[in-house]
């Protein structure tokens, strides 16, 4: 199990998500963006020249990244399964 960390920038907020992923095989940022925001969420597929780098554009609205992922001991795992 790995631990997922998200960055978002929403107009003058910034945000930091986390999230859960079974594993890293055939990880992609925008794929785990779309896991968490939804199916279509992430602009255009990819980065965009007004988005800063590593950054993608979400619905248009807001800028997300995934910042680090890190790998959890199943009892680390299981502890935050209860709380995000």
């Amino acid at each position: 199990m790995f631990l997922v960390t998200i960055d978002e920038r929403n107009g003058e907020f910034e945000y930091t998500h986390h999230m859960l992923v079974p594993s890293l095989i055939d990880f992609v940022d925008t794929q785990a963006l779309e896991d968490f925001y939804g199916e279509g969420s992430v602009y255009d597929n990819g980065e965009v020249d007004e988005a800063p780098k590593g950054f993608y554009w979400v619905w248009g609205e807001l800028l997300a990244r995934v910042r680090s992922t890190q790998p959890l001991t199943d009892d680390e795992a299981a502890t935050l399964i209860k709380f995000l």
